[in-house]
């Protein structure tokens, strides 16, 4: 399996290592399969909407991988969910921050 990019400050980076108590997961199922995804949806600590968080420390990610995230979310959330917003919260960090109908 090859390596990640993870940096070891990065709060989202460190999702990926130790989930906090009390997060609503809703990909994957099951929290001991966070380091096995490409990446995480979770639901917001602040808005506790579901937001998209790519398991490696990058800040764009490729026309498939996209596409591979819109898919899950549409699996999960209907197929009319789309994706909106790149969070920036973390400036250097791949995440989407609104998922849901616009």
């Amino acid at each position: 399996m090859e390596a990640k990019l993870r940096i070891c400050d990065c709060p989202y980076c460190l999702l990926f290592k130790e989930l906090p108590e009390g997060t609503i997961l809703h990909y994957p199922k099951d929290k001991v399969d966070i380091d096995k995804v490409e990446f995480i949806i979770i639901d917001c600590k602040d808005c506790k909407l579901p937001m998209v968080v790519y398991g490696e420390h990058v800040t764009e990610i490729t026309r498939e991988a996209y596409g591979r995230i819109l898919f899950r979310c549409k699996l999960l959330f209907g197929a009319d969910a789309m994706l909106k917003d790149k969070h920036r919260v973390v400036q250097d960090h791949f995440s989407i921050h609104k998922i849901g109908k616009f």
